[in-house]
């Protein structure tokens, strides 16, 4: 008996394996709790960041008074450069900030040409009062003696000058005292006019000499 034949048979179906999913890199587990570790950090430290700086701005609030800077201070460079001062007049201009939260009072500012000997002092500023946050300028007009020192460094080739401002700060009754030192180059100096000196950290010894 005859059979009909059918189109061609179906393939088998192939096996597939089973796969099992791969296991995260040691090194990538590290870098995820290295990075949670971090965020932690970050956020423990802005919260300390945050408290400090209440506490910093309760402290200062607690300890307001006065604070003074000097701020600018212009004099005639051609005067460093002259050989004698005798019937010389140093001229310039002062300015003096404060910064503080209350009002600065009884100040007075002092220029000494020749640091740190103090040989002779010229005030070249002097308020009664000084508001928070207001600055004031004063023009200085300095008649000076007939001997003439300044002192400089010799490696720098600048001359310095030493400012000492003294004032009440409204914490205590006494008189709070701050001295700087600023500095002018000598090829300012030989320019003529009109300079405007530099605050400069000097440590006195023999490294500052005096110029006469």
């Amino acid at each position: 008996m005859a059979t009909k034949s059918g189109g061609p048979a179906a393939p088998s179906p192939t096996p597939v394996s089973a796969k099992t999913a791969d296991r995260p890199h040691r090194g990538t587990v590290a870098l995820s709790l290295l990075a949670a570790v971090i965020s932690i950090a970050s956020a423990s430290f802005s919260w300390l960041s945050l408290n400090e700086t209440r506490e910093n701005r309760r402290i200062n609030e607690q300890t307001a008074r006065a604070y003074l800077r000097l701020t600018s201070l212009v004099l005639d460079g051609a005067l460093f450069s002259a050989d004698d001062w005798a019937n010389k007049t140093l001229t310039g201009f002062v300015t003096l900030t404060n910064t503080g939260r209350i009002a600065a009072t009884d100040i007075s500012t002092l220029l000494d040409l020749n640091p740190p000997r103090a040989e002779r002092l010229f005030e070249i500023a002097q308020f009664r009062e000084l508001p928070p946050g207001s600055s004031s300028t004063v023009r200085i007009i300095l008649k000076l003696e007939h001997s003439r020192g300044t002192t400089g460094l010799s490696d720098s080739e600048e001359y310095i000058v030493g400012v000492r401002t003294t004032y009440v700060d409204g914490m205590s009754s006494a008189k709070r005292a701050d001295e700087s030192t600023f500095c002018m180059s000598t090829e300012k100096a030989r320019a003529k006019g009109m300079v405007t000196l530099y605050p400069c950290d000097v440590h006195f010894a023999d490294e500052a000499s005096p110029k006469k």
